[in-house]
């Protein structure tokens, strides 16, 4: 297993590889915090694990955004919505009982 490089502009996030493909691909996200309320995840890939990551824009309205899935074909799909916390939320209360 080797240390992917990380983009030196958001050195202090927290980095995360989710998918790869057969061909070496992989697709991940840095959660970094935008200000005292809410986190920001920007999705990034490594075309194979010895290249530096490639940033994905994500649109100012949906700032973040996470890959979940790769193809043979090096297709990526995932998600963007306005702010980590509301997921956050739906998986802190759900053990609560409650969400049913």
């Amino acid at each position: 297993m080797n240390a992917l490089t990380i983009d030196s502009s958001r050195e202090g996030g927290e980095w995360y590889a989710g998918v790869i493909n057969d061909n070496g691909l992989i697709g991940g996200n840095v959660i970094d915090d935008g200000n005292d309320t809410v986190d920001y995840c920007y999705p990034y890939y490594w075309p194979t694990e010895n290249n530096d990551p490639i940033a994905l824009e994500m649109p100012e309205i949906y700032p973040y955004g996470k890959i979940y899935g790769i193809n043979a074909n090096g297709q990526m799909g995932g998600g963007c919505s306005t702010m980590r916390i509301r997921i956050t939320l739906l998986f802190s209360i759900a053990p609560m009982g409650w969400l049913t």
